[in-house]
C-alpha cells in the first residue's frame, strides 16, 4: 500500500565494481506480466511488450519461468471485498496458459494493494514443486489480518499446466505489504524476510525441503511502517525504509549498516549488489545512487541525472538485461483520454555513468481500478539477476629510462585509471601497480597492470633473518628479480636460491631483459660482534612511570641515559636504546615511547538541568580517542543512543590505555512542561480509547485549533473549529471512513504561545 499524496493538473490532473556482460544465472524472471494485462518479454533484446494477459494487480504480484524462460504460473497475490479505491477483486493464480489454477476469491492470500502482496520459490529439493507465498496488505492489520501464507503448486498435475495442492496455509500474522527473500548461504533453501506488522521488526523465516521452520524476530534501528523490503542479488544487503542492514545469509540475521535517503516504495539494487538506486524519496523526482562498497555508504550519494518532472513512481524491479525498470504515472501520461502508465528505467546501473530511460513503454489503465492508476511490478528474489565480476592481472617489465604504453583493446568506453586518467591507455615510466575500470556497452571490466621494474638495480641477494650470528647455518641466499631472470652462481648452480653452509664469499651473475649484473654476498665468521637493531613501540599511558624490559638476554647492557641495568623506568615520552651483548652477539634495541591517555567521554544531549526533557532523545559521546568505539550499558556499541525511557545511562570506551567512561542521569521533572503530541493511528470503535483523533497537550491548554482531514485522493474528509472538535472517524456526510491512511493538516495554539502549524497522516484502524 503506497502512502503518498499526489496532486495531478495536467489535462485530468572506474572505482566501480567489475563486472562483465554475463549471461543470467537463471532465466526464472524472463517473462514479467504485471498492472492491467500488461506484460514484458526479456529474451528479446529490447524486451518485446505481451498481450493477452490476464494479469490484474493494483500493487503486488509475483511472475514464475522455467529454465529455459517460459512462464510456468504467476498471480496477483490475493483480491479485495467491493470498495471505493479498486472494487470487488479476486486473489487469482493463473497458468501459463492463462487460465485460473486456482481463485482465492477476496479472503484468502494476501492483500490487493500489498505492495508486495507474492513471491514464487521453487521448493527446496522437490523438483516441479512451488511455494506462491502471499501476504497481507495494511488495510487488514486488524483481527482480520491473514499475514505470511503460502500455496503450495505441483506442476506435474493438470497434464502439465499445474493445480495448487496446499492452500491458504498460514506462516506468520500479524504482517502486511512487505515480502521478499535471499538464498541460504549453504544452498540449502531461503530465508523469507517480512516485517511484523505491529513492532515493525524483521521477521526470517527458514525455507528447506524440510519445509517451513520457525518465524525469528529481529529488531529494527527504527521500527516504522514498512511498505516495501529489497535484497541485494547478492544477498548481503536488505533496505527498508532508507535502512541498509548487512544480512548474514548463514545465519538469516541482519545487522544494521547505514542509513541513506532513499524513498521507501521505489528502490532496487544493482546487479552487482554495489549499488542502491531509488527516488530520493516518495515525493521527490530525483533518482538517487549509493555506493555499498565504500566505508561511508550514507555520504555516497549521487543524483542520477535525467529530465525530470512530476511523477508518481510506481515499484522499481532489477530485470534480466542488467537494467533497472520503475513504473511511473506522468503528466505525459494524462494528455490522451484514458490515462497511461509509464515504464522506465536506468541503463547500466553497474556504470560509471548511469542513465535513466524514461517512458520506453506505455502501457494502457482500468478506470475503475483506483481511477487508472497502478503502481505494479513483479516481485523477485533478486539473487536470479546477480551478476558475476570479472577481474584481469597482467605482469609486464620495464627497464630503466624506457616507458610502457598500458590498456585495454577493443571496444570499450568509459575508462578510469588509479591515476585519475581517463584516456583508454596511458604511458607508465615507473614500476608500480596500475589498475583501469572501463565499459563495454553495459559490462564492466577491471584490469590490474603490475609493472615491475626488470633494471638491474632491482636485483639483490637476500637471506633470511639470521637469529644466531655465531652459528647461521643451514642458510637459503635468494637472488631477488624479475620473472624470467636467469641466474649463474659461483657454485655453478642456476637456481634462483642456493643453500650455504659454510662462511665465505657467494656471487651470482643476473640477466633480465634489461642487461647482466653481478652481486656478491659475504657471511663471514664473526670475530667480536654483529650488530642487530629491534625496534619496540611503548605507550606512556597519562604520564605514568613505563619500565623498559629488552627482549634479549644479556650480560652487559648500555642505555642511552647512561644506566647500565637490566631495564629503566621511562617518565617521559622519546626514543631509549640500549645494547644487549652476549658472546658474540650485540643487540641494540630502541624503545618508541609515546604519549598516550584513557579515552575521555561525554555524554552530550538530555543534561539533567533540562526541566522540559521529552523522550525520545538522542544521547552522544564526545571522544578523545575516535579509534575507542563507545559502549552503552544497554548493551549497544554506537557513538549515539536513542533513548526513550528516564533512568541511568553509562557509556565506556576502552584503548590501550585503559577504560574511560561516563554518566548521564536522566530524570522526569514533573509536568511544568508543555507538549504537544499528534498520533498516528486511532481506532473510533466506541471502547473509550483512542476514538478520536487530534493533537493531545501535555503540561499546557489547548485555546484554539482547526483541524482538517483529507483522504489518500485529496478530499476533504473532515473539518474541526474548535478546541475539542476532534474526529471521531466519520465524514462530512455522517458516514464511517474506511480503514486507511488520511492526511491532515491542523492550526493550534496553546496558552501563552504562537499560533502553531502541523501536517502528517493517520492511520484510521477498525
Amino acid at each position: 500500500m503506497k502512502n503518498r499524496v499526489v496532486a495531478i493538473s495536467v489535462g485530468l490532473i572506474l572505482l566501480f565494481f567489475s563486472v562483465t556482460v554475463h549471461a543470467q544465472l537463471s532465466k526464472h524472471g524472463n517473462i514479467w506480466y504485471f498492472g492491467f494485462r500488461a506484460g514484458l518479454d526479456f529474451s528479446t533484446n529490447p524486451p518485446t511488450t505481451l498481450t493477452n494477459v490476464n494479469m490484474d494487480s493494483y500493487e503486488g504480484c509475483a511472475v514464475y519461468c522455467d529454465d529455459i524462460g517460459k512462464i510456468l504460473l504467476y498471480t496477483n497475490g490475493g483480491g479485495s471485498p467491493p470498495n471505493p479505491i479498486n472494487g470487488l477483486r479476486d486473489g487469482i493464480i493463473w497458468n501459463k496458459n492463462q487460465q485460473v489454477m486456482y481463485n482465492m476469491g477476496a479472503d484468502q492470500g494476501g492483500g490487493y494493494s500489498a505492495a508486495q502482496s507474492a513471491l514464487i520459490l521453487p521448493k527446496p529439493g522437490v523438483p516441479n514443486r512451488y511455494f506462491v507465498f502471499t501476504m497481507d496488505h495494511a488495510a487488514n492489520l486488524g483481527s482480520s489480518n491473514r499475514g505470511l501464507s503460502y500455496f503450495e503448486v505441483d506442476m506435474t498435475a493438470n497434464g502439465g499446466l499445474g493445480a495448487v495442492v496446499n492452500s491458504n496455509v498460514l506462516v506468520y500474522k500479524p504482517a502486511t505489504e512487505a515480502l521478499t527473500a535471499v538464498p541460504m548461504a549453504n544452498g540449502a533453501g531461503f530465508w523469507l524476510l517480512i516485517v511484523d506488522g505491529l513492532s515493525g521488526d524483521f521477521v526470517v523465516t527458514s525455507l528447506t525441503s524440510a519445509g517451513i521452520g520457525p518465524s525469528v524476530v529481529h529488531d529494527r534501528k527504527n521500527n516504522t511502517f514498512v511498505n516495501v523490503i529489497k535484497a541485494s542479488p547478492d544477498g548481503q544487503f536488505l533496505c527498508v525504509n532508507g535502512e541498509v542492514y548487512q544480512f548474514d545469509a548463514v545465519t538469516g540475521t541482519p545487522s544494521f549498516k547505514a542509513n541513506v535517503s532513499i524513498a521507501q516504495y521505489t528502490l532496487s539494487f544493482s546487479p552487482s549488489s554495489r549499488y542502491l538506486y531509488g527516488f530520493e524519496s516518495d515525493a521527490s523526482p530525483n533518482i538517487l545512487r549509493y555506493d555499498l562498497g565504500v566505508d561511508s555508504v550514507s555520504k555516497s550519494g549521487q543524483i542520477i541525472p535525467s529530465v525530470f518532472d512530476a511523477t508518481f513512481a510506481g515499484l522499481m524491479q532489477l530485470a534480466p538485461d542488467g537494467n533497472i525498470y520503475f513504473v511511473e504515472q506522468r503528466p505525459e501520461d494524462f494528455l490522451s483520454l484514458f490515462p497511461t502508465i509509464s515504464l522506465s528505467r536506468i541503463l547500466c546501473p553497474d556504470g560509471l555513468q548511469p542513465t535513466v530511460d524514461r517512458s520506453i513503454f506505455k502501457y494502457d489503465t482500468d478506470l475503475g481500478n483506483a481511477g487508472g492508476l497502478f503502481t505494479s511490478l513483479p516481485n523477485f528474489a533478486d539473487y536470479i539477476f546477480a551478476r558475476s565480476p570479472a577481474h584481469d592481472t597482467i605482469q609486464l617489465g620495464l627497464c630503466a629510462g624506457d616507458s610502457l604504453s598500458i590498456g585495454p583493446d577493443g571496444l570499450t568506453a568509459n575508462f578510469l585509471w588509479s591515476t585519475g586518467a581517463k584516456s583508454q591507455k596511458i604511458t607508465v615510466k615507473q614500476s608500480g601497480i596500475y589498475t583501469v575500470s572501463y565499459q563495454d556497452v553495459c559490462g564492466f571490466r577491471r584490469t590490474e597492470y603490475v609493472v615491475n621494474s626488470n633494471d638491474l638495480q632491482s636485483v639483490s641477494l637476500q637471506t633470511d633473518s639470521i637469529k644466531n650470528p655465531c652459528q647461521p647455518f643451514p642458510l637459503t641466499l635468494r637472488a631477488q628479480a624479475p620473472a624470467g631472470s636467469n641466474y649463474l652462481w659461483s657454485s655453478g648452480s642456476t637456481a634462483a636460491a642456493i643453500e650455504l653452509d659454510a662462511f665465505g664469499t657467494y656471487t651470482a651473475k643476473v640477466s633480465t631483459s634489461c642487461g647482466d649484473t653481478t652481486l656478491s654476498y659475504s657471511i663471514l665468521k664473526p670475530v667480536v660482534i654483529d650488530s642487530i637493531i629491534h625496534i619496540q613501540s611503548l605507550l606512556l599511558c597519562d604520564e605514568k612511570p613505563l619500565t623498559l624490559i629488552p627482549d634479549s638476554l644479556g650480560m652487559v647492557f648500555t642505555w642511552s641515559n647512561g644506566a647500565n641495568t637490566p631495564q629503566i623506568t621511562a617518565i617521559s615520552p622519546g626514543n631509549y636504546t640500549v645494547t644487549v651483548e652476549n658472546n658474540c652477539i650485540q643487540h641494540t634495541i630502541r624503545f618508541e615511547v609515546s604519549a598516550g591517555s584513557v579515552p575521555k567521554l561525554q555524554i552530550l544531549g538530555g543534561q539533567s538541568s533540562d526541566s522540559c526533557l521529552l523522550l525520545p532523545i538522542t544521547l552522544r559521546v564526545s571522544n578523545s580517542d575516535p579509534d575507542a568505539r563507545p559502549f552503552w550499558s544497554v548493551g549497544v556499541q554506537s557513538d549515539s543512543l536513542r533513548v526513550s525511557a528516564y533512568g541511568t545511562y553509562i557509556v565506556a570506551a576502552s584503548n590501550a590505555c585503559g577504560v574511560g567512561k561516563d554518566t548521564l542521569v536522566l530524570e522526569d521533572k514533573g509536568t511544568d512542561c508543555c507538549h504537544t503530541v499528534f498520533p498516528n493511528a486511532f481506532t473510533p470503535n466506541g471502547d473509550t480509547r483512542n476514538d478520536t483523533f487530534g493533537p493531545v497537550v501535555k503540561g499546557c491548554k489547548l485555546d484554539f485549533m482547526e483541524l482538517n482531514v483529507y483522504s489518500r485522493w485529496g478530499q476533504l474528509v473532515f473539518q474541526g473549529f474548535y478546541p475539542n472538535e476532534f474526529w471521531d472517524g466519520k465524514t462530512l456526510t455522517g458516514s464511517e471512513a474506511p480503514s486507511d491512511v488520511y492526511y491532515y493538516q491542523v492550526n493550534y495554539r496553546v496558552t501563552g504561545a504562537e499560533l502553531q502549524h502541523h501536517a502528517g497522516q493517520i492511520t484510521l484502524i477498525r
